[in-house]
């Protein structure tokens, strides 16, 4: 089976390189994501995933499958106020820039969805696609957590999946903290190559 996703994996690749660059000449800031947001709705459309919109539309929320487990996978879509000067042929020209890779990270995200949409009817529950806003401003997390069904927000509804785990993947420009901290961070694996850092309700069966 990971060979199979592997293999479908790759022949993604050209549309993979063509969205990340797309995204990387447009980006914006904090809880405003307009253009994004749209591109991102654009693609779960052609794919036909149904979504919802949330935190002014500039939150996308794709879903597949169906079931009370839930399993939520997360990236963040907000730039830096940063004038790039990369000199790249896809570089932002509006005086912000993708300088910590979260146009990388939704790109990741939309062919996760991809490959999830292919193998929908094998999936054992539903799986939630947060792209999520604010990550730079720390305001993000806390208004996406409240609209999903976290903490802080109203009981879940009868019928409503219940959010079992949560994963997001954060991709570090420095050495692992495990590197030279004792511990590993609290909710954080790591690998040879990076950490990567989970969340989650309570254990899964």
């Amino acid at each position: 089976m990971y060979r199979e996703l592997l293999e479908e994996a790759k022949t993604m690749e050209a549309d993979l390189i063509a969205w990340r660059r797309r995204l990387h000449t447009m980006p914006e800031l904090g809880l405003e994501l307009p253009d994004t947001s749209t591109f991102v709705r654009e693609k779960l459309e052609e794919m036909g995933i149904p979504y919802e919109i949330k935190v002014n539309g500039s939150c996308v929320v794709g879903i597949l499958g169906k079931g009370s487990r839930c399993f939520m996978l997360r990236s963040d879509m907000d730039g830096l106020p940063f004038q790039e000067e990369s000199g790249e042929e896809f570089a932002s020209q509006n005086g912000r820039m993708h300088a910590c890779g979260h146009d990388l990270h939704a790109t990741v995200l939309l062919g996760a969805a991809r490959l999830l949409k292919q193998h929908e009817s094998e999936l054992k529950g539903q799986v939630k696609l947060l792209f999520q806003p604010g990550e730079e401003t720390f305001q993000g997390a806390r208004i996406s957590s409240i609209d999903l069904g976290g903490e802080g927000s109203p009981p879940r509804e009868p019928g409503q999946p219940l959010r079992k785990a949560y994963w997001t993947i954060q991709r570090w420009t420095a050495p692992s903290p495990c590197m030279w901290q004792p511990r590993c961070p609290r909710n954080m694996l790591p690998t040879e190559a990076f950490p990567w850092r989970g969340s989650m309700d309570s254990g899964l069966p």
